[in-house]
Order: C-alpha cells, then sequence, then structure tokens
C-alpha cells in the first residue's frame, strides 16, 4: 500500500508519494511555493484511490474553509483589516 501527502494553495490540490526518494525535496520545493500540506499522510493502493480518499475527507473542510475567508475578507474590508 502507498502514502501520500496532499497539499493546497488556492484552489490546487495535490499529492506527492512519501516513500517517492524526492519526496522531502519536493515537499520543500511545494511549500516554498505556497503550498500547505493538508491532513494526515493517506494510506492508498495508488493515487486513484487517495484521491478518492481524499476528496472524501477533506474536500467538504475545503469548501468550507474557502467560505470562511470570503466572509473574513467581506467583514474586515471596512475596518482596515483590523
Amino acid at each position: 500500500m502507498a502514502s501520500f501527502q496532499f497539499y493546497n494553495k488556492d484552489s490546487v490540490s495535490l499529492h506527492l508519494d512519501t516513500n517517492s526518494r524526492s519526496f522531502t525535496t519536493e515537499s520543500e520545493q511545494l511549500i516554498e511555493q505556497g503550498f500547505e500540506p493538508i491532513g494526515d499522510i493517506i494510506k492508498a493502493e495508488d493515487s486513484r484511490a487517495a484521491h478518492e480518499k481524499f476528496k472524501s475527507i477533506y474536500l467538504n473542510e475545503l469548501k468550507n474553509f474557502a467560505k470562511s475567508q470570503v466572509v473574513v475578507g467581506v467583514f474586515t474590508a471596512g475596518s482596515g483589516g483590523l
């Protein structure tokens, strides 16, 4: 069984195979580019199964987070961001 770490930036989500020799380097590069690791490592038979598992666990969380950011922006827009 493979293990995958998912990352998110804006509306882009992607994954890395944690067993890959280049995982640490690739993870550092993604983080430097503004991606954030999401949740726990997902174990699955392959990347397709990992994506399905990821969506079932985190998709609603990501949607709710995005909505909350819009609401925060609306409420703070008139107060100089405070």
